[in-house]
């Protein structure tokens, strides 16, 4: 049996924006509407703690990436990413 590609099966990362609290709502509707992330809390001041999901860590830092750049934003910081590979799951056998 031929080894499979090792590539990412999970990527995680948290990341807390500071927005400006008159475009906060739009700016929740807009993250919240991507793929793979979900938002955890929010300040009125402007704080906002997201979570980012994906199966790579490629296109979760693209991601990421975009969210810095909504009207808005004032600050993104990413504050943890971690992604697990799959194993190989490749069967050597052995012939006595």
């Amino acid at each position: 049996m031929p080894a499979l590609p090792s590539q990412s099966a999970f990527a995680l990362a948290s990341a807390v924006l500071l927005v400006r609290p008159d475009a906060m709502a739009a700016i929740i509707d807009a993250v919240t509407a991507l793929p793979g992330v979900e938002l955890h809390a929010k300040d009125p001041n402007g704080k906002l703690l997201i979570t980012l999901e994906d199966h790579a860590s490629d296109p979760l830092v693209r991601r990421f990436e975009q969210i810095k750049y909504f009207d808005g934003v004032l600050s993104a910081d990413l504050i943890y990413q971690h992604s697990e590979e799959t194993p190989d799951l490749s069967i050597e056998e052995t012939v006595p």
